[in-house]
Order: C-alpha cells, then structure tokens, then sequence
C-alpha cells in the first residue's frame, strides 16, 4: 500500500506539473479501476469496504501530488 501511495504521489506531481486540474478526472477513473482491478485479482474475498478505503487514500495522495506540483511549476518560474 506504500508503494501504491507513494507512486499516485508522485503521479499527481507530475500531473499538476504539466496539466490543468481538469486532468484530475480521468486520473481518478484510472484510479479506481486500478485499485478494484488489484483488489480483485489479489484478495478475492475481501470487502468492497477496503477497496473503497483504499481508493480514499489513493484519490488523496493524487491530490496532494497535484497541490506539490503546481507549487513546484509556480516556484521553477519565478512568478510565486
């Protein structure tokens, strides 16, 4: 799960380095297709309940990734 967060991290990073925030949509579709797809093929078993807590914590991790980038854009430039 560390390596996942860490990973959506620095995948939002990049996003908010280079794209607009519109970009966050399909992000986030490919995040949850993502999770549910390792969930399943993992832990069959388990509840959706931790798929959906983990989807959480990766959707936040994208965000906060995003929020880095664009300040790491603002500062490089000069314009903060």
């Amino acid at each position: 799960m560390g390596i996942l967060v860490v990973g959506t991290f620095l995948f939002g990073m990049i996003l908010g380095r280079f794209f607009k925030w519109y970009v966050l949509i399909p992000a986030f579709g490919l995040a949850i297709v993502l999770v549910l797809v390792l969930a399943i093929a993992r832990y069959p078993e388990h509840s959706l309940v931790g798929s959906v807590l983990q989807f959480i914590v990766v959707a936040t991790s994208i965000q906060i990734g995003y929020v880095v980038g664009l300040f790491t854009r603002c500062f490089l430039a000069g314009r903060c």
